[in-house]
C-alpha cells in the first residue's frame, strides 16, 4: 500500500505540468474568446451608433428644410398641408409630418384630422424655447396613433423669432424592423432607449 500510494504520488506529481498547463491553455482560450465576444460587440454597437446617428441627422436636415419653407414661415396651411403630404413619401418610416404654431396647435400635417395640440410635448417645449432642434421622448403619435419618437425643429420669422415648431415622428415599429436586419453576434440583443430609460426597440 506505501509502495502505490508513492507511485501515484510520482504519477501526480508528474502530470501536475500537464494539467497546469492544459488549465493555463483553456484560461488564455476563455479570455480570448471573452475578448473577441467584447470586440463584436463593441463594434456592432459602433455600426449601430452610426446607423442612428444617420438618422437622427437626416431627420433634422428634413426639419431644417421644412422649417424654411415660405408656407411654413408664413403659416398657409393649405401650401403647408401639400407640401408635407409630398415630403412625407420621402421620409420612410417617419409617421405624420407637421408643423404647429407656438400654442402647440398643429396647422399643417401631412393626412386631414380633427384638431390636434402637442403643445405638452417635450420636443415642442424644448424646440419652442431654446430655438434649436429637439430629441422628444417615447410617446403614442396624436396624428397616427404610433408609438413612436419625435423630434422637432423651431420655425424662425424673417427676424428670427420662433414662430412654430415642425415636427417628425419616427415610427417605432419601422425603426425594430431595420434593427432587426443588422447581422449580430450569437445570442446577442439590440435595445435602444430614450432619455427617461422607456425600451423603444
Amino acid at each position: 500500500d506505501s509502495l502505490r500510494l508513492r507511485v501515484f504520488g510520482l504519477v501526480l506529481v508528474a502530470l501536475l505540468p500537464v494539467i497546469g498547463l492544459s488549465l493555463y491553455n483553456e484560461f488564455t482560450h476563455a479570455q480570448a474568446r471573452a475578448r473577441d465576444v467584447q470586440q463584436d460587440a463593441e463594434q456592432t454597437a459602433v455600426l449601430l451608433g452610426s446607423q442612428l446617428a444617420r438618422l437622427e441627422t437626416g431627420i433634422e436636415q428634413t426639419l431644417r428644410v421644412l422649417s424654411r419653407d415660405a408656407s411654413v414661415v408664413q403659416g398657409q396651411a393649405d401650401d403647408c398641408n401639400r407640401y408635407v403630404a409630398d415630403l412625407k413619401f420621402e421620409f420612410n418610416g417617419r409617421s405624420e409630418i407637421g408643423v404647429a404654431d407656438l400654442t402647440g396647435a398643429v396647422f399643417c400635417l401631412s393626412r386631414k384630422l380633427p384638431p390636434i395640440n402637442i403643445s405638452d410635448r417635450l420636443y415642442f417645449r424644448e424646440a419652442a424655447a431654446q430655438g434649436e432642434f429637439s430629441v422628444g421622448e417615447f410617446a403614442v403619435g396624436r396624428a397616427a396613433g404610433a408609438k413612436a419618437m419625435h423630434f422637432g425643429y423651431p420655425v424662425l420669422t424673417p427676424e428670427g423669432r420662433v414662430r412654430g415648431v415642425a415636427f417628425a415622428p419616427l415610427n417605432l415599429e419601422w425603426l425594430g424592423a431595420q434593427l432587426a436586419k443588422t447581422p449580430l453576434p450569437a445570442q446577442s440583443t439590440i435595445t435602444v432607449a430614450d432619455r427617461n430609460g422607456t425600451v423603444l426597440v
